[in-house]
């Protein structure tokens, strides 16, 4: 949405798209104490074409805690935990 942040602005989370299974990802994450919450569900299918979009991004879509309660050592403890999952089932 923004190309550039404030120097006193910190975003609460950054919106991730995965593609492989999210509530596996989720379980992982939150075994290793990362919970990263899921904004935008959509349970039923639109029969909309043009909302079709729309729930396929609702399926893969989670946020990565990134707001100022986070410190670097935090957030690169959260990437590396990323990496190893991605790398794994790659």
């Amino acid at each position: 949405l923004f190309k550039t942040l404030n120097k006193k602005e910190v975003p609460l989370g950054f919106p991730l798209l995965v593609n492989f299974d999210r509530k596996k990802f989720l379980n992982y994450l939150k075994f290793n104490k990362i919970y990263c919450p899921v904004h935008w569900v959509i349970k039923k299918r639109p029969n909309k074409k043009y909302l079709l979009a729309d729930f396929n991004i609702s399926k893969r879509i989670l946020t990565i805690p990134i707001d100022q309660r986070v410190t670097n050592n935090k957030l690169l403890y959260m990437l590396r935990l990323i990496d190893n999952y991605v790398n794994k089932i790659a």
